[in-house]
């Protein structure tokens, strides 16, 4: 009774340290963990589908919390894991042993590997799933950071229950040691009633494996329910979307087709043209309906004289939607503001408008701005077909190529880049020749070998079902690119 007593008094002493020295002292590296990680989370939830994607606002599926360890619940851990018989060992028999090692103790305690909780809470379990593969794919930016996640390939874990949770035990600064959880907002309001019923009391009663299993079966139960939560949330943002865009699809052919039809004398399907005018009118007059009550197309007249936007007026020239589409982005210029009107002297302000709402409706979901303006830069000379800003599903293409590319030329960025232009522009029926003679003298590479290599990895994926869509095409132009260099 006496050593239980003596016990009693160290972890009480061990308590006293933990809250006057340590708890405290946690506070703002658990603020720095929590926003590191936010951070990250928040620069790319839209890539992991972790936001949605609405005209009216954007909804996060995640929070993020963050605790340190309150003294109670400190003081139990001392005793259900052992954790103050290894001090004692470590550190000493007696009070005054304790406070001799004080920071010792100090040290130790703030490697506890949940001393400072972080949790990602998100609306459903997919969306822990997302959570867990952005951190994988952004490890450096947290190591960066002085943050290592140290069993994040070990996860999700089974806990006892039966179900799955991505518990990551993970260190700041090489000393203050942390554990992140993600949980989806049912798997937490469902942990902590089993946690309630089976841990923090720490009865045990004839029942208990009998409740258990009935709790595991309700947990099962939830997963199921997460899964029918998903397809609900899915179908609404489908719907979200989509409704409304379909009434605007109806108005703007019932306003506008027979308009067409007289300026052009042929009707024009405005299916083609809708997704990117819904798109300008979203981002000047989100909440009005465009006035279309006139329709002029008097911007033909005018001329462009900036340079720069020489390219994408010469492209226009060539393409009845972009012509049709500049035309009533004007209307749209008029609805947002009825003393509006196009003359040649605020024409090139104005298409420099439509050019920059436009490339942002055309690559928003593809590619970053910067990417696409460095692919202009270096190949539009090759390039004269127009489709190059008019059709996604090749951006969207030559994206999954140039991540090919990437993935196969890893540590040869010349190469990389080289095939990548040469895609591009063949792409959009470009003068591949051209640009090959213009840059073959200055290789530092044998470029058959590299087509070789390129045809093996391209060859590897053939019986992939999602690459399908592309690997034809690119297998074509390796064989263009081929021909083209032997014969060179």
């Amino acid at each position: 009774m006496s050593n239980a007593n003596n016990n009693r008094d160290l972890f009480e002493f061990i308590t006293k340290v933990y809250k006057s020295s340590v708890k405290k002292s946690l506070e703002v590296p658990k603020e720095e963990i929590a926003n590191l990680l936010k951070e990250l989370i928040n620069t790319h939830s839209k890539k992991y589908n972790l936001r949605t994607n609405s005209a009216v606002n954007d909804i996060n599926y995640y929070d993020l919390k963050s605790r340190v360890k309150e003294e109670d619940s400190f003081s139990e851990k001392l005793i259900r894991k052992d954790i103050g018989l290894v001090i004692t060992h470590k550190h000493g028999r007696t009070v005054t042993d304790l406070k001799r090692a004080r920071v010792p103790i100090i040290n130790d305690l703030k490697k506890l590997d949940d001393i400072i909780g972080i949790r990602v809470v998100t609306e459903l379990k997919k969306d822990c799933d997302n959570v867990y593969k952005l951190l994988l794919d952004n490890i450096s930016f947290l190591e960066e950071n002085e943050i290592q996640l140290h069993d994040i390939d070990e996860q999700p874990q089974e806990m006892k229950n039966g179900l799955e949770i991505y518990r990551i035990k993970g260190t700041y600064q090489d000393h203050i040691c942390f554990e992140l959880q993600i949980k989806s907002k049912i798997d937490e309001a469902w942990g902590e009633m089993d946690h309630t019923i089976f841990y923090k009391d720490h009865t045990s009663t004839p029942i208990k494996d009998t409740v258990q299993a009935t709790m595991n079966n309700i947990g099962h139960l939830l997963e199921k329910i997460e899964d029918l939560l998903f397809d609900l949330r899915e179908s609404d943002k489908k719907f979200e979307a989509n409704n409304p865009y379909n009434a605007f699809q109806i108005k703007m052919s019932k306003e506008l087709s027979e308009k067409l039809k007289t300026v052009f004398g042929a009707s024009v399907d405005l299916k083609e043209y809708t997704k990117a005018l819904y798109f300008l009118k979203n981002k000047i007059i989100k909440s009005k309906g465009i006035d279309n009550s006139e329709l002029s197309f008097e911007h033909l007249k005018y001329e462009i004289t900036d340079p720069d936007l020489k390219y994408f007026a010469d492209a226009k020239s060539k393409s009845h939607k972009l012509i049709i589409t500049e035309g009533i982005f004007y209307n749209i210029l008029r609805t947002e503001d009825n003393k509006f009107k196009l003359k040649q002297e605020n024409y090139n302000d104005s298409f420099k408008r439509f050019y920059s709402y436009y490339i942002d409706y055309l690559i928003s979901d593809v590619m970053e701005l910067q990417e696409f303006e460095n692919l202009l830069a270096t190949n539009s000379k090759f390039i004269s077909d127009p489709d190059l800003f008019i059709n996604v599903k090749k951006l969207k293409k030559f994206i999954s190529i140039k991540e090919h590319l990437t993935n196969t030329f890893e540590d040869d960025p010349n190469a990389r880049t080289l095939l990548t232009n040469l895609f591009f522009i063949q792409q959009y029926s470009g003068d591949i020749q051209t640009y090959l003679n213009s840059v073959l003298d200055d290789l530092e590479f044998d470029l058959s070998k590299k087509i070789l290599q390129l045809q093996k990895a391209t060859k590897e994926l053939a019986d992939s079902p999602h690459k399908k869509d592309w690997i034809r095409d690119f297998q074509h132009f390796l064989e263009i690119i081929n021909k083209i260099n032997s014969e060179g």
